[in-house]
């Protein structure tokens, strides 16, 4: 399985995007911090970021089933970035709010279940179909070693004290 190019590249994909994922989901729960959010505010924003699986989980797993899966999963990921990039110029424009951030944190969850929707797809068409539990799992793993190094990497940003604008940028690239 290791060997397969393709499983490698949607192995590595799927570690970058859940990576920029959560790294974006701290910076942004610390921007909300930062406003003054209270644990009111706090609650909202689990919410803004579990309610687009709850309301469109289904119909973007049904929307995606008939689609090129490798489109989609770039086609989110610029989109992804476009929505940083135009938040990053909002930030820079106008004066931040905790509704902004209430609409990035939805809408990006909203985008990501495109592209996790369609890599695990994906899966059976590129490894074996004995292989596939053995994938599933490590696909989990990679997932969660790419979030616990994003919590490591929003720390390191946190203490040398990167700007909120200039975090963006770098969760963007």
């Amino acid at each position: 399985m290791l060997k397969n190019k393709k499983f490698l590249l949607l192995f590595s994909a799927t570690f970058f995007s859940s990576f920029g994922d959560a790294t974006l989901f701290v910076i942004l729960l610390s921007m909300l911090q930062s406003l003054g959010g209270s644990g009111v505010s706090t609650s909202f924003y689990f919410i803004f970021s579990a309610v687009p699986v709850l309301l469109f989980g289904l119909h973007i797993g049904a929307f995606v089933e008939n689609k090129s899966l490798q489109k989609v999963m770039i086609s989110s990921d610029i989109i992804r970035i476009l929505f940083l990039l135009l938040f990053y110029l909002y930030n820079l424009l106008f004066t931040q709010t905790i509704f902004t951030i209430y609409l990035l944190i939805f809408l990006v969850t909203f985008i990501n279940i495109f592209f996790t929707t369609a890599s695990s797809t994906l899966m059976p068409h590129i490894v074996e179909h004995s292989n596939i539990p053995k994938a599933n799992s490590l696909f989990r793993i990679i997932t969660m070693i790419a979030k616990l190094l994003s919590y490591s990497f929003a720390a390191l940003l946190f203490y040398l004290n990167v700007g909120s604008n200039e975090v963006l940028i770098i969760v963007t690239v």
